[in-house]
């Protein structure tokens, strides 16, 4: 899982308020950021200002919902009990605005992160944050344990080929992430389509064993992937 291995993926960053990516040295791939908030809150609504571009949320390790770019005014609520929780917020850069007036597209929560109660609206500080642009170093780096989860997680499996050549593969069982193929990033899939496969070049792929890794973002249906000759 990924919360799991963070600390193998990148060394916390502290800051008072949240950054945006590039504010901390990332252009690419996602970014964690995780506070502390302090209770007891009863019917909180949770926003986040200015968030790019969709964003998974987290309390103590239990998916509370998603917000995403394109509904600023979604919020979510929760309440929090007198010992408190631990929040996270898992954000993914889902590519760059190149023209116009938001060609100054910062990623990550470019804002803050506020809560609201019947008191009023408090912003939340205090955060450690996790740098993830997935390089293929930080792959490597990865430890792998038999099980499932319905968290963010990273699988891997081996496959044998007689011969490389050109596949695409078929990622229709899976939900939202990004794959690997021998290190080599093949591009991101989501299940609203269009399409359900990745195309694997055949330079990419040799005789003999290969290995594929699935970063999935909102657990998978059936963990299996299959080559498919167009």
């Amino acid at each position: 899982g990924l919360f799991a291995t963070l600390e193998t993926l990148s060394c916390p960053i502290q800051r008072p308020t949240p950054e945006s990516m590039e504010m901390l040295g990332q252009n690419y791939g996602f970014i964690l950021y995780r506070t502390k908030v302090t209770g007891p809150r009863a019917e909180a609504l949770l926003t986040i200002r200015e968030l790019h571009d969709r964003a998974h949320i987290f309390v103590d390790g239990q998916l509370l919902g998603v917000l995403e770019r394109e509904t600023p005014e979604k919020k979510l609520m929760l309440s929090i009990p007198r010992g408190g929780v631990t929040l996270e917020i898992l954000v993914e850069n889902m590519g760059r605005i190149n023209y116009g007036p938001e060609l100054h597209d910062r990623k990550g929560i470019t804002e803050k992160v506020e809560f609201t109660t019947a008191s009023g609206t408090k912003e939340l500080t205090g955060w450690e944050v996790f740098n993830l642009p997935l390089e293929p170093a930080d792959l490597a780096s990865l430890k792998y344990a038999p099980g499932r989860t319905d968290l963010p997680a990273f699988y891997r499996a081996a496959f044998n080929l007689a011969q490389a050549a050109d596949s695409f593969l078929d990622l229709s069982t899976w939900a939202k992430g990004a794959v690997w193929v021998n290190g080599h990033n093949l591009g991101r899939f989501w299940n609203i389509g269009p399409h359900q496969t990745l195309y694997c070049p055949g330079p990419w792929l040799k005789a003999g064993r290969n290995e594929i890794v699935v970063f999935e973002i909102n657990g998978a249906q059936q963990q299996a992937v299959a080559g498919l000759a167009e």
